[in-house]
């Protein structure tokens, strides 16, 4: 067991290390921009612009990893991450910055599905649980832990651009000395929306409301604390309670789901989203402490929503259904991140600071709604056919996400036997 550890270990470092630069760009990027000048709804701009580059990554990337395999296209998307903190460094200027926050979140997303793509196939499967949930929680820590960084540094000089720079060009060394066999290339792409609501309709909603809200949340969570005249320090300890909510209450959640009908369980969910969103509503910056907490409640159950809909969604499907399932979720969850930004933009314009709670209180209310509906329509799946509940970020597998092409060669290099025979002498 200690063999298959260390097998991945320095790929969940450069994950990790890549997270941490994530977490603190998404964090400094609405502070800066606030401070130079730019009001809320210029600020979300950068927001929705590094959604969209996400959901181009979910479409593209695929076809570029198969030029180059994995290991250099992780190399070559992290470098181009830290040529974009260089560039951002040059000027604030909200034209420019939008456009490189569309490239940061292509090369960002990509990274994630190299990583865990990665993960998911060279794990042999009586690990692979623990792996990924160990690969989890490396991340979500490291995804706080960067909004953190921006406590100990002055935001409205380069140095937070500078530490990002550092960060993506150290996460390709672990990365670039692994020697643990590559996943197989991506192949094809399998979107059928139809048929996936056909087989879950709780899933592939849930997976759209988790992505409109929770990146709803984590987009727009430092314009909201700016709205409510936070100091950047303590915009980035709110940003870094939403990751440790996360990690806090998906295991509970997710344990309920494996003993109930996980329906009931995402009807509970997005019901405590809502309270928690009117709760938050008549909270100020004063009461920083009790903020802190419900942010860290609601980033704890808003992401919730994409695991157990998964799980629910998994539980209906064949074994056949497997790569169009999770190639549809991703792009479903994938378009919902987009959709939450671009929403909240007026409500932040129109209502100010209440505009994030309502989206995302009305948004976690309909999807509970629908799936106390969808309880009433068909029973759960027989409890032989339900897989065990796992806490997840949204990605595909490996084959997932690629326009068809003939097969291209991974690039030969050294490496050890696949994880699967890690613990054999």
């Amino acid at each position: 067991m200690l063999r298959a550890y260390q097998a991945v270990l320095t790929i969940i470092l450069s994950a990790a290390i890549v997270a941490c630069g994530n977490g603190m760009m998404g964090t400094y990027v609405p502070i800066r921009l606030k401070e130079g000048g730019y009001g809320p709804e210029q600020v979300m701009i950068a927001v929705i612009c590094f959604a969209a580059g996400m959901l181009a990554s979910c479409l593209l990337s695929g076809y570029l990893i198969r030029r180059v395999g994995h290991i250099r296209a992780f190399a070559a998307f992290a470098s181009i991450s830290g040529l974009v903190m260089l560039a951002m460094s040059w000027q604030i200027s909200l034209e420019g910055w939008a456009g490189l926050r569309f490239v940061h979140g292509f090369t960002s997303n990509a990274i994630f599905m190299i990583v865990q793509s990665w993960l998911n196939e060279r794990t042999e499967s009586r690990f692979r649980g623990q792996i990924m949930a160990f690969f989890y929680v490396m991340y979500t820590l490291s995804y706080g832990g960067g909004a953190l960084i921006l406590t100990g540094v002055d935001v409205t000089t380069t140095g937070p651009l500078m530490i990002g720079c550092a960060l993506y060009l150290a996460a390709i060394v672990p990365m670039s000395t692994t020697r643990v066999e590559a996943p197989s290339l991506p192949s094809r792409i399998s979107i059928d929306l139809v048929k996936v609501y056909r087989l879950s309709p709780v899933g592939l909603v849930g997976a759209f409301v988790s992505g409109a809200v929770g990146m709803g949340l984590q987009g727009s969570g430092a314009v909201y604390a700016g709205l409510l005249g936070l100091a950047p320090a303590a915009i980035s300890l709110l940003m870094f309670s939403t990751q440790a909510g996360n990690l806090v209450i998906q295991w509970p959640l997710g344990f309920l789901s494996d003993r109930l009908d996980r329906r009931y369980v995402l009807v509970g969910t997005g019901l405590a989203v809502s309270a928690l969103t009117i709760f938050i509503s008549g909270l100020s910056g004063e009461t920083f402490l009790i903020l802190a907490i419900a942010f860290a409640a609601l980033g704890g159950c808003s992401e919730s929503i994409y695991s157990i809909s998964a799980a629910h969604a998994n539980d209906w499907a064949d074994e056949d259904d497997y790569v169009t399932l999770s190639s549809t979720i991703l792009i479903v969850w994938s378009v919902g991140a987009l959709s939450g930004p671009i929403a909240i933009t007026p409500l932040l314009g129109w209502l100010g600071p209440v505009g994030l709670p309502l989206y995302c209180g009305v948004v976690a209310a309909a999807f509970a709604l629908f799936a106390l509906w969808r309880l009433t329509a068909r029973a759960q799946p027989p409890e032989a056919d339900q897989e065990q509940f796992q806490a997840l970020a949204p990605a595909p597998a490996s084959t997932d996400l690629a326009w068809n092409e003939e097969e291209t060669p991974e690039p030969v290099i050294e490496s050890e036997p696949a994880i699967e025979s890690a613990d054999k002498p």
